[in-house]
């Protein structure tokens, strides 16, 4: 399955990343920036994060503040990246 996001999504967190910090199933944001490997790669698997303006501008701070992702962009300074995860699941 593919799923393809750009700048300027609607998104909603679809499980607990961390509570404490507000970045729970169903908070929802919009994408500002997609985060790629450095080798600038358009495909999905260069994909490491996405950067997201949550709609409460609390959610997230922590994350914000500890964050891996460098950002100079000082417009992004409120957006939270959120890394990428998957999750594999069966159906029956």
């Amino acid at each position: 399955m593919k799923l393809t996001v750009a700048v300027g999504a609607k998104i909603m967190l679809t499980r607990n990343v961390d509570v404490s910090d507000g970045l729970v199933n169903g908070a929802q944001g919009t994408i500002k920036m997609i985060i790629k490997r450095r080798n600038n790669s358009s495909t999905i698997s260069n994909v490491v994060a996405l950067l997201v303006q949550f709609d409460d501008a609390n959610t997230g701070s922590n994350a914000r503040k500890q964050s891996r992702f460098p950002v100079e962009n000082k417009q992004f300074s409120s957006a939270t990246p959120i890394a990428r995860s998957e999750i594999s699941f069966t159906l029956s």
